[in-house]
């Protein structure tokens, strides 16, 4: 257990504060409740156009069904065109089993289809959140209903919703193995679903290839005739499904579609960004020797490394931080007094990029409104913070203020790669303060368990 997580918080000058009330803990979890669903409905009805990643999942099934393949790229734009003229044109990314998925829900109209889509998104994110909570130890259902509204605020999350992504559906499946991996047995059937599961994440691949392959090595070292029964049932099922479903998607053709990905910013950022994935390498090296001896550990380590390549090779990397997510969170719960002034600041960073909608920089806007909300909902919830005294005001203020020169400036597309650098290359400095507790030992009686 990480030392001080039980502790009381204390101010840099030792002044204790009182412990949080039961109506405090109420109070601050309707806030945070409230805001988050206003958050999401600033999602649904701000955005002036249909969402440009769904449009072109919805393009590819459709092309599926009439027997076309979805990664011929001038085919997915007309259809993409006729679906909703002037939408900017994105090719189908995804392996052939998620073009038979969209096959299904192509046949919804697109409207309908984008809203169910996006119900089933926010149910998967909550899921996600519970999830989270359990396996960070948190019991009461009030704590654990603000958590998963902290992940509804969480920029990534909003970003994605907006967009119409996969991510929400593709993480969940990850995530219930790891809850397997944690709270049930060794036993053989829990072994083979989690394997299983883990393979199934695999539909969004770049997203979370480390963190699976560090679930499926685990599950193969539980018992090895189950891990290997559930992964290849996983995978003969999705082959099966895109055979059937989608026969005209070819896994040849998915890889040609990843390996022609137009060309990304300059020079000079590529440059950038490799130069950062290699401070990260040795963050990364710096932090195994804490993380080495558990699967918590292995887990974290692999998410940041994961993260980390995502940003250098430009693909999207804002929701890798979910998966590293408890990480920030077993830091918050730590003390104060173990930490550094370095490493202080590096967490009021941390904190100001992980402020609802401060990775702004993927979407396509700059508007007035899509910053004066935001800003506005993050002072809402940095003001119930102080207030039920969580954090210190100064450290509230601070975020905030990075906050806004985050997320006021217009940007470039391109700075939430650097965003996504920073927010990896943080995690994976930080990793041993919280490294230190993790045992590889998990019992019922142990306290808090780390994800």
């Amino acid at each position: 257990m990480i030392r001080g997580m039980n502790a009381p918080y204390r101010t840099t000058h030792d002044r204790g504060l009182e412990p949080l009330t039961a109506r405090r803990r109420l109070l601050l979890a309707v806030m945070v409740l409230v805001v988050a669903a206003e958050s999401v409905l600033q999602v649904t009805a701000l955005r002036t156009r249909e969402p440009i990643d769904f449009t072109a999942r919805y393009a590819g099934g459709w092309l599926v069904g009439q027997g076309r393949s979805p990664y011929d790229r001038a085919e997915v734009s007309a259809v993409e065109r006729e679906l909703w003229p002037g939408l900017a044109e994105l090719p189908f990314w995804d392996p052939p089993p998620t073009a038979a998925a969209f096959r299904f829900i192509s046949r919804l109209p697109l409207h309908e289809a984008a809203l169910a889509w996006t119900l089933l998104s926010v149910i998967c994110l909550a899921a996600i959140g519970w999830l989270l909570a359990d396996l960070l130890g948190v019991r009461p259902w009030m704590t654990r209903l603000t958590i998963v509204g902290l992940l509804m605020l969480f920029g990534p999350a909003r970003s994605s919703l907006l967009l119409g992504q996969i991510e929400a559906v593709s993480l969940l499946p990850l995530f219930a193995a790891i809850w397997l991996c944690l709270r049930r047995p060794h036993a053989g059937p829990p072994t083979a679903l989690c394997a299983a599961l883990a393979v199934v994440a695999l539909c969004k691949p770049q997203l979370a290839y480390l963190p699976v392959a560090v679930v499926l090595v685990h599950c193969y070292r539980r018992d090895r005739l189950a891990a290997a029964v559930g992964a290849a049932a996983a995978a003969l099922a999705l082959v099966v499904l895109a055979r059937l479903a989608a026969p005209s998607a070819h896994w040849s053709d998915w890889l040609a579609t990843l390996r022609d990905r137009p060309e990304g910013p300059a020079w000079w950022v590529r440059l950038a960004l490799l130069t950062g994935g290699v401070a990260g390498i040795a963050f990364a090296l710096r932090a195994a020797a804490s993380c080495r001896d558990s699967f918590e550990g292995r887990l974290l380590l692999a998410a940041g490394c994961n993260g980390l390549g995502a940003a250098v090779v430009l693909w999207n990397p804002q929701w890798h931080v979910v998966l590293i997510l408890p990480v920030l969170a077993l830091l918050a719960l730590g003390d104060p007094s173990a930490r550094s002034r370095w490493d202080q600041a590096v967490l009021v960073v941390l904190a100001a990029i992980c402020l609802p909608d401060t990775i702004a920089g993927y979407t396509y806007y700059v508007g007035l409104a899509y910053a004066v909300v935001p800003l506005c909902l993050s002072a809402v919830i940095l003001v119930a913070v102080v207030w039920a005294r969580l954090v210190p005001p100064a450290w509230a203020a601070a975020t905030w203020l990075l906050a806004a020169v985050l997320l006021i400036p217009p940007v470039e597309p391109w700075f939430a790669q650097a965003k996504g650098l920073v927010l990896c290359l943080a995690v994976l400095w930080l990793l041993p303060l919280v490294g230190g507790g993790w045992t590889g030992q998990r019992t019922a009686e142990a306290g808090p368990r780390l994800l």
